[in-house]
């Protein structure tokens, strides 16, 4: 062999071993692109099903708002009812004419069946009805009713939990 035939097998030979080396290294960033690609690909997926649950909360929340919607409308309409009950239950209670006034340096009088209460401003409804009357032992049974009808009444097709 001449040596010039030598020299190119020799540089030959230095070229596929640093062929040989930088095929290696492509290999090894190949595998980690991989594995990136596959953590991804999980990372993907695991998106997906958050977006899924998010989904699914949205509309159990929007199904629970619908149902408070409803409940609170129900108890608007039982409390205006309840409202017009007690300006029709206003309405009627009798005159009574106005206690005696006390006189200079007396006592103020206490409050009886018979006591006119007179407000300073009246609701646009009760202007011109009757001045109420103060009856306590009357009074607690109406306010008790008109709570339990409010606040104890079970709303129609809604348990309490």
């Amino acid at each position: 062999m001449s040596p010039i035939a030598l020299g190119l097998d020799l540089i030959l030979a230095i070229l596929l071993l640093s062929a040989l080396v930088v095929g290696m290294r492509l290999n090894a960033r190949l595998k980690t692109l991989q594995a990136g690609q596959a953590g991804f690909v999980k990372a993907a997926i695991e998106l997906n099903q958050a977006a899924a649950r998010a989904d699914a909360g949205l509309t159990a929340l929007r199904a629970a708002a619908e149902e408070v919607h409803d409940g609170l409308l129900t108890r608007i309409d039982t409390a205006r009812q309840l409202a017009a009950r007690l300006d029709g239950a206003v309405e009627r209670i009798p005159v009574v004419a106005p206690a005696p006034t006390a006189t200079a340096g007396a006592a103020p009088p206490a409050l009886g069946a018979d006591t006119v209460i007179r407000h300073a401003t009246t609701p646009k409804s009760l202007s011109n009805a009757a001045p109420l009357r103060f009856t306590p032992r009357a009074a607690k049974p109406v306010i008790r009713e008109l709570d339990d009808d409010l606040f104890d009444a079970p709303v129609a097709g809604r348990t309490r939990r």
